[in-house]
């Protein structure tokens, strides 16, 4: 597999390195996104029968399949139709950076006296401010991270964070890499 030289200016479309101003043109700000099931009530029921399928597996013949037992087959089948509905009731949320301005503004806005952010508004603000898809007021912000759980606050509040903080390299996927080599391997 050939990897990109790290150090290669992006060229134009006849090979020549792009000036500043074309630079500045194409810059896009970074996105994250975080996915928030808004079934999050379904986790318990799901919990619950997957222990009671881990159970029967635990106590079962080891010559038996679970596949024969119509409990194993309908708690199997309950936990499939569970998962499913919580996939359908997932919403992605899209947050984008803000201009650097604006991210000095804010963190200036609601920095503390000894230099920490105000923990109860900052997150708000900031999921708010960072919003691309669905688009969240500061209103609605708060209303929604006052109705999930901290765990799902944290992954909205995460991504907005590194939307506006976190370096982007170069993704690299060992997984499409490996999946990529054995296809060549495989037609050699």
């Amino acid at each position: 597999m050939t990897m990109p030289n790290e150090n290669a200016a992006v060229t134009d479309a006849f090979g020549a390195p792009l000036d500043i101003e074309q630079i500045i043109e194409q810059a896009r700000p970074t996105e994250r996104s975080a996915p928030l099931c808004l079934r999050a009530d379904l986790y318990a029921e799901f919990d619950e029968l997957n222990e009671q399928l881990r159970a029967m597996r635990e106590n079962a013949n080891k010559d038996a399949s679970l596949a024969d037992s119509s409990d194993a087959v309908r708690i199997a089948q309950r936990l499939d139709e569970l998962a499913a509905e919580m996939q359908a009731n997932t919403q992605t949320f899209v947050f984008q950076a803000l201009p650097r301005t604006r991210w000095v503004a804010m963190i200036k806005k609601h920095e503390q006296p000894d230099g920490s952010l105000d923990m109860q508004k900052f997150p708000v603000a900031l999921i708010a401010a960072c919003s691309k898809t669905p688009k969240v007021t500061e209103e609605q912000a708060g209303r929604l991270l006052d109705k999930i759980a901290q765990g799902q606050v944290d992954a909205l509040y995460l991504a907005a964070w590194q939307a506006n903080t976190k370096l982007v390299d170069i993704p690299k996927s060992l997984l499409a890499s490996e999946i990529l080599e054995q296809r060549q391997s495989s037609s050699n």
